[in-house]
């Protein structure tokens, strides 16, 4: 994923983003949202900041939202953020990694897709996965 601007404190690499605004903000009953992330690169020249994101709920629009809220929202993000020039010409939010215990033999599998927008910056994102990634039983 790639945010629009580059986050000044260290912090921030390292924080939780909780309770966010959702699409639809009910504050009697309303279920939190939570989303670990990592920094991978910043890129001053271009305002831009490559993180790793980390669902742990699954709401709608979690991710966009937290970062806007956050006030680093996903480049290209029509919706919640600034669809820039410098930005390609998709929302560069991609799941690069999956994973999950298959229900027939019970087998780890993990899948791995690169994003098209992170081409030439010369990041290896599967250095970043968990380190369940190893663990996999069948790789894809």
């Amino acid at each position: 994923t790639i945010l629009e601007g580059v986050p000044k404190s260290c912090d921030w690499s390292q924080a939780a983003l909780t309770s966010a605004p959702v699409h639809r903000v009910d504050y009697a009953e309303g279920r939190k949202a939570l989303t670990f992330f990592r920094v991978i690169h910043r890129d001053i020249e271009r305002n831009r900041t490559v993180v790793m994101l980390e669902p742990h709920t699954g709401r709608t629009h979690q991710l966009r939202l937290h970062l806007k809220t956050f006030g680093y929202p996903i480049c290209n993000d029509r919706l919640y953020g600034n669809a820039g020039d410098e930005c390609t010409s998709r929302l560069e939010l991609h799941s690069c990694y999956l994973s999950f215990y298959h229900p027939k033999d019970g087998k780890k599998m993990a899948m791995f897709a690169p994003a098209d927008f992170l081409e030439g910056i010369g990041i290896d994102l599967k250095l970043y996965l968990p380190e369940s990634w190893m663990e996999a039983d069948q790789y894809c």
